[in-house]
């Protein structure tokens, strides 16, 4: 009796969230978003020859001054990268969307900058591009072509490594603890 009652409910929810006309879920559109996700900031490009291997961790509130069902529409993005996933680093972007938010998929490409006030110094601009799935998935490219060394590693912030290891790494890259440019990716869901 109870699951003749579970089924009869869920066809009932299920027919009045559906038209005759569209049995496809609607997109709902609206001009702010929270996001959050996980990547890899990489030196080089192939990943196994790269000297930098950073996970991140990212969450950011994006807002849109424009229509969300606009072609293109602009936005400020407010956010916090995690270095090494927990290391809290500020970002502050602005992105431009290519494609309504009804749209399948949509395109994106953005600037903006972070800078770690907390723990090692490092900041740079970083430039991404991207595409939208679904208006809920977020898959980005990205690259910090400039910025400023921190002024200690973050493994040693770590105890991944000591601070011996961590100045003959810098020394073996320059006298640089971070090298620039890098590269990385990010996946990201969007509420």
């Amino acid at each position: 009796m109870k699951r003749t009652a579970l089924i009869i409910s869920t066809v009932a929810v299920l027919s009045v969230a559906t038209t005759p006309a569209h049995s496809e879920v609607q997109i709902e559109t609206k001009n702010s978003h929270l996001c959050w996700g996980l990547g890899m900031a990489l030196s080089q490009i192939p990943f196994s020859m790269s000297k930098l291997k950073l996970p991140l961790s990212y969450f950011s509130y994006d807002h849109q001054f424009t229509d969300p069902n606009a072609f293109i529409r602009s936005s400020v993005e407010l956010g916090m990268y995690g270095f090494d996933v927990i290391i809290p680093v500020p970002t502050l972007g602005s992105n431009l969307y290519i494609g309504g938010e009804t749209a399948d998929i949509q395109g994106k490409i953005g600037l903006g900058g972070f800078y770690d006030i907390a723990v090692a110094g490092h900041a740079g601009l970083v430039a991404k591009g991207g595409l939208i799935f679904k208006n809920r998935f977020n898959i980005d490219l990205f690259v910090v072509p400039t910025g400023i060394d921190s002024k200690k590693s973050y493994t040693e912030v770590l105890g991944i490594e000591s601070r011996n290891d961590a100045e003959k790494g810098a020394q073996a890259n320059g006298g640089k603890y971070v090298i620039m440019p890098y590269f990385g990716f990010m996946l990201t869901i969007r509420s």
